[in-house]
């Protein structure tokens, strides 16, 4: 197998590079969704699936997915705030198995020992 430079005045010549590098931005300008549809589902560009379909209907899924994508972002992050607020929340709250068992059982018992003490807490 040869090496081919790419930079060499002799391959621009053979190939128009030139003229390729145009015509690759202008197909990208133009049909950009029709290249990451077909990457999206790993399409070959003559599949009978990608060409039976119009810019719209393309460009219909795509938006759809991102849109989707968007919503499971934000669920995704909610839930990891909410986590953190449980976690944080669980560390204000010191106790053990005899408290909990006493706490479940209905006794009544004093809860501020459970309480963090204002000298504890992290100033902000």
């Amino acid at each position: 197998m040869e090496f081919v430079d790419f930079d060499s005045p002799e391959f621009e010549d053979e190939v128009h590079f030139e003229d390729l590098k145009k015509q690759v931005a202008d197909e990208y300008k133009y049909f950009r969704h029709r290249l990451l549809f077909r990457k999206k589902y790993n399409l070959a560009p003559l599949d009978a699936r990608f060409l039976d379909m119009t810019d719209e209907e393309i460009l219909f899924d795509l938006m759809l997915h991102n849109k989707s994508e968007d919503e499971t972002q934000k669920i995704i992050e909610k839930q990891k705030k909410e986590e953190v607020l449980a976690k944080d929340n669980a560390e204000l709250f010191e106790t053990d198995d005899d408290t909990m068992d006493k706490i479940e059982a209905g006794e009544d018992i004093d809860l501020d020992f459970l309480v963090k003490k204002k000298d504890d807490w992290e100033e902000l």
